[in-house]
């Protein structure tokens, strides 16, 4: 789908200035509305661009960009995800602070529907757009982008320096020299598909990098297609029982582990007896269950309020920044799932 979303200028575009600027189209925008955080180096850029082009905004781009709407976009990859659910509190409570509105749209794991919500944003033009996740399609994102829509990705270069610079290595780690420390050589580290988002990916090379660090063999395992608990059961008794056992099993997402959880039960796998079991992200089902699921988490509460509270104060052409330590904090929390490795 390589559809291009409409212009909302005439023949000289915001997307102009800004390449002739060397800056984002977000960035123009803030520049020539005086709404939100430019530097002074930038806003000399655009305002030069734009002199030289000659561009004039057409009407109606006028009038958007001294009328706020004053709703924020939140793309949720999956609502059905409880790891989500924080996130979503956190940004309501400080859109609700600072009066605005929180608009959802949730992807459903499809890359159609996300497509499809995204344009649903930027027909209602809300002010920005928050990720929660790594969408499906950032290069149908980037389009929207350059078509004027401000987009807040937390790990992005828009995002708040201190979330930018939170990485899951330290918590990796913690959480690789647990496991040796119990006597666990041979791990699954368990995945969906290949990695596609930035987070997926950098969790991905901690793991294996950690694993191998302190003499864990981490061994990749993508499910694919396969979703029903006893075709996963299988998979999972096959590595469990075989000559070389794996004897823990990393969960790269919080929305897969359900699946995994039942898939043990069904080949009669138990945890953590026959195998350790751990998971990325944090819920209170997962605190709950039994045995209680060992996991990394950050606090996506503290860190959505943060996140959201730098955007407004962009919006409102203040300095951004973000002082919450909670919103930057990875950890590494062992619970009952996770026991000494069979011999």
């Amino acid at each position: 789908m390589n559809r291009e979303p409409p212009k909302r200028q005439g023949h000289v575009d915001i997307r102009d200035v800004a390449r002739a600027a060397g800056v984002s189209t977000a960035t123009v925008s803030r520049a020539l509305s005086g709404r939100g955080y430019a530097s002074d180096d930038a806003r000399r850029k655009v305002a030069a661009a734009s002199r030289r082009l000659g561009y004039q905004p057409a009407a109606p781009g006028r009038s958007l960009r001294t009328t706020r709407s004053m709703t924020i976009g939140l793309l949720v990859p999956d609502l059905a995800d409880p790891v989500y659910l924080p996130f979503l509190r956190g940004v309501e409570h400080a859109a609700q602070q600072h009066g605005y509105v929180v608009v959802v749209a949730d992807a459903r794991s499809s890359t159609t529907l996300e497509r499809r919500q995204l344009d649903r944003l930027y027909a209602q033009r809300v002010d920005a757009l928050v990720l929660a996740g790594s969408p499906r399609d950032r290069a149908y994102l980037r389009r929207l982008q350059r078509a004027g829509l401000m987009v807040v990705d937390p790990e992005g270069p828009n995002g708040p320096s201190d979330i930018r610079r939170t990485t899951e290595a330290h918590a990796t780690t913690s959480l690789c020299e647990h496991l040796a420390d119990l006597g666990h050589s041979r791990i699954a580290y368990v995945t969906r598909g290949a990695p596609r988002g930035r987070t997926a990916q950098r969790r991905s090379r901690a793991v294996i990098d950690s694993c191998r660090k302190v003499g864990i063999a981490a061994k990749p395992v993508l499910l694919g297609a396969r979703r029903e608990p006893d075709d996963v059961g299988d998979m999972l008794a096959g590595l469990v029982r075989s000559r070389k056992p794996v004897t823990a099993v990393v969960c790269g997402a919080h929305s897969l582990a359900p699946l995994l959880l039942r898939a043990k039960s069904a080949a009669g796998i138990h945890v953590p007896d026959e195998c350790s079991f751990v998971t990325y992200g944090d819920s209170d089902w997962a605190a709950a269950y039994r045995p209680a699921l060992s996991v990394v988490r950050r606090d996506l509460y503290a860190r959505a309020t943060a996140i959201t509270t730098h955007l407004i104060a962009q919006l409102d052409g203040h300095d951004p920044h973000v002082t919450d330590p909670d919103a930057h904090r990875v950890e590494f929390v062992p619970r009952d799932s996770v026991a000494r490795a069979r011999s």
